[in-house]
């Protein structure tokens, strides 16, 4: 595993079959063919993924995603389950300068098989990595209960519940805000994990 430098949490987490690392420019056709065949299972649950994706557009995504790693604002990672590519993952930053969120998403051929729950448990790693960052937050809306839990798994606990515009039919429109502080970190499931299952 890359190591932690003082800015930038490390590029290549593994854990398990599940290899996390930095995406890159350079992975535009692996992660255009999954979004491409995702998409149906995507768009239930993310309004980006609505409209038919568009090669250009989705090379421009990842060079700003490129970007923003470099210039620290968010950190987003491919996820490889078996060599093969299988979703999403980043550190994001909100208004608050200590907290991050984590989003994920899964290639529709991977659904089920513990891949955004390993990624997740590996940000949570990387995300306590980052200089002032003491906590994370994963959203998710009250309908999709198969997102919810694994946040509820890792040791995250609900600690708001927000109301928003709903951005797909299959929403509730309120969001549960799942946190976990610094402090609490290693007596949760999600540090375990990551103790137990971390390869390298």
């Amino acid at each position: 595993m890359a190591d932690v430098d003082a800015g930038s949490p490390a590029e290549v987490l593994r854990i398990a079959e599940v290899v996390v690392r930095r995406l890159r420019p350079d992975d535009l056709d692996a992660y255009l063919a999954s979004l491409e065949r995702s998409r149906n299972h995507l768009s239930a649950w993310e309004p980006w993924a609505a409209a038919p994706f568009r090669r250009d557009d989705v090379d421009r995504a990842l060079v700003a995603v490129d970007e923003s790693w470099r210039s620290g604002r968010a950190h987003v990672y491919g996820v490889w389950r078996d060599g093969d590519f299988a979703g999403s993952c980043g550190l994001w930053p909100t208004e608050h300068p200590g907290v991050r969120t984590i989003g994920y998403w899964t290639d529709v051929d991977h659904v089920e098989r513990g891949v955004a729950g390993a990624a997740a448990t590996a940000l949570t790693f990387a995300g306590f990595h980052l200089p002032g960052v003491d906590t994370l937050e994963v959203h998710c809306d009250v309908a999709h209960q198969v997102s919810a839990r694994i946040p509820t798994r890792l040791g995250y606990r609900v600690a708001e519940t927000r109301v928003r515009v709903l951005g797909v039919p299959a929403e509730a429109g309120r969001v549960l805000v799942f946190r976990l502080a610094r402090e609490h970190y290693r007596m949760t499931w999600a540090w375990r994990r990551w103790q137990e299952e971390r390869v390298g």
